[in-house]
């Protein structure tokens, strides 16, 4: 599998980078501040993969929790 980078060549991002887009506090607390928004943006994992990675991707409708953690390895 080759994953993309956008734009292409070095300075690209990997096309599976993602960005926060909203932020809500528990309990009815409203929304979150550019600040709180901007840190849980900054703070997520980059993934960068490299040679030899392998992903395996399997659909399981209608399966439970319990169900899925059985599955993985």
């Amino acid at each position: 599998m080759t994953i993309p980078k956008i734009p292409s060549g070095t300075n690209g991002k990997y096309a599976i980078d993602s960005h926060v887009i909203g932020c809500g506090l528990v309990g009815g607390g409203g929304d979150c501040s550019s600040t709180q928004t901007s840190f849980v943006d900054g703070t997520q994992p980059v993934f960068s993969p490299t040679a030899g990675t392998a992903f395996t991707s399997v659909r399981m409708p209608g399966a439970t929790c319990a169900a899925v953690r059985q599955a993985l390895p």
